[in-house]
């Protein structure tokens, strides 16, 4: 799932505090934490970290089945001390979620992180019930294999493909998308039973190190809500 971008960085003693607060650290000259969905080729993972601290990795495509570059993207980045995990765009006319959601968990490296579930027309059905039935699908099965996972989506898809009373999973974390470029959270309008969001997708297809990445931004800036959003296992290793 990762995460962030500063186009001014901040040396810190990184060693000596946790991933996550070292995130808030070296980015708060930049009015939040943006974090990034990331896909296409990983080739050099220095380079990409040198602009971000973690990624979200595409990890299925909405073609059914595992994006090939995912599990490769995961090496090259963790090795490069990029902090990752993943999200998917299902393929709900493909049908079998529980299938899906085995698919991509067995080929995501440990520590797995949350996985995110893109909720967007293009992907489901017209029948709200079926779409609801097949997201309940997709969380148990990733629920029962211990990873959990979190929602993207907006207002307007969530309410065309669950319906504007769908309320039932406010209790997974979940990003608000709207691409207008402007890092913060005053244009969210309430959906699906969420109050508030965690976050942002606010800007689209910017290029860095040959690969595409869409600009997160953290509506709430502290160290607790990021670890939970993004990595709720423990990183031993930083």
């Amino acid at each position: 799932f990762f995460f962030f971008f500063s186009s001014r960085r901040r040396h810190t003693r990184c060693r000596e505090v946790s991933w996550a607060r070292r995130c808030v650290q070296e980015t708060e000259a930049i009015l939040g934490v943006v974090m990034v969905e990331l896909s296409g080729k990983v080739e050099n993972g220095t380079c990409v970290r040198q602009v971000i601290m973690g990624a979200m990795i595409r990890g299925y495509l909405g073609i059914g089945k595992v994006d090939p570059d995912m599990r490769a993207n995961f090496l090259t980045l963790r090795k490069a001390d990029v902090i990752s995990c993943s999200y998917m765009i299902p393929c709900v006319r493909c049908g079998n979620p529980a299938k899906q959601a085995q698919d991509l968990e067995k080929e995501i490296p440990e520590p797995k992180g949350r996985v995110y579930i893109h909720v967007f027309e293009g992907q489901w059905s017209s029948n709200k019930v079926s779409n609801i039935q097949f997201l309940k699908g997709l969380i148990t099965a990733f629920e029962e294999r211990d990873v959990l996972v979190g929602i993207i989506s907006n207002a307007e898809n969530w309410e065309k493909i669950m319906g504007a009373d769908c309320e039932e999973f406010s209790n997974q974390f979940m990003f608000y998308h709207v691409p207008n470029k402007r890092a913060k959270c005053d244009d969210y309008k309430k959906f699906g039973g969420w109050v508030y969001p965690f976050g942002k997708i606010y800007s689209l297809d910017n290029a860095h190190c040959g690969v595409k990445m869409d600009y997160i931004f953290f509506c709430e800036n502290n160290e607790k809500s990021i670890k939970e959003a993004l990595m709720p296992v423990s990183y031993t290793h930083l």
